[in-house]
């Protein structure tokens, strides 16, 4: 159940970009995460930001824990449809930046449309990789370095593929493109355990294009556009 609860931590008005220009990358979680933002649906008046309790497991009690929404759209739904449009902002975050905040432990939530791909549910998000005619995942070369780019956004990744299928066509290198979808959880929990290297999340279009209506003065996640 979402719920709404002080998380005062959370309050800060600046956007997590301006923060991590200052930060120094110290992991490789925090390496991987660094273009991947995130919605956190916050009233300015309380401190309050949406929150989920999770029952109590692998020795840990039950708890309340931050929701961050990869998907703009999906935040502004959700807000509305808890009659609070007039009063929450969209709050925007850095992924790892908010894991620090949140102690490690956030809950990730991404569109119905995105979760219907691998049929499973909204907080459970697919992470979508292209791959090679033999599987293997295609590496992109990405802030200079060549890395193994996680989309969490489904068509973002299929755009992407076709973008990358053109470019290797006109250099003579023709060759048919997959998307595959893996679980974000595992692939998080396999880079912080440096079993996953060379990663890269890109964040979704929707909060791109949220960040942007952010910096024009927006702040209610009810405004957000599509366009």
């Amino acid at each position: 159940m979402l719920q709404w609860m002080a998380a005062a931590l959370l309050i800060a008005a600046a956007t997590p970009a301006a923060q991590a220009e200052t930060k120094p990358l110290e992991t490789a979680l925090e390496a991987a995460m660094s273009g991947l933002f995130v919605v956190v649906p916050t009233d300015p008046a309380t401190g309050a930001s949406m929150m989920a309790r999770l029952p109590a497991e692998g020795g840990k009690p039950e708890r309340e824990v931050v929701v961050a929404f990869l998907d703009a759209g999906d935040a502004a739904a959700m807000v509305a449809a808890a009659g609070m449009g007039d009063k929450v902002e969209g709050r925007l975050f850095n992924a790892a930046d908010l894991l620090a905040i949140a102690e490690g432990e956030v809950i990730w939530r991404t569109s119905a449309e995105n979760a219907s791909l691998v049929n499973g549910g909204p907080t459970y998000p697919p992470a979508f990789y292209i791959t090679n005619p033999a599987g293997e995942p295609l590496s992109q070369m990405v802030e200079g370095k060549s890395q193994t780019v996680f989309y969490v956004d489904a068509l973002a990744a299929d755009s992407a593929r076709v973008a990358t299928q053109n470019n290797l066509s006109a250099a003579g290198q023709p060759m048919e493109l997959k998307v595959i979808a893996a679980d974000l959880n595992s692939v998080i929990e396999g880079v912080r355990a440096g079993e996953a290297k060379d990663v890269y999340f890109a964040s979704s279009p929707t909060v791109i294009i949220w960040a942007a209506q952010w910096d024009q003065g927006k702040r209610l996640i009810r405004d957000y556009t599509a366009k």
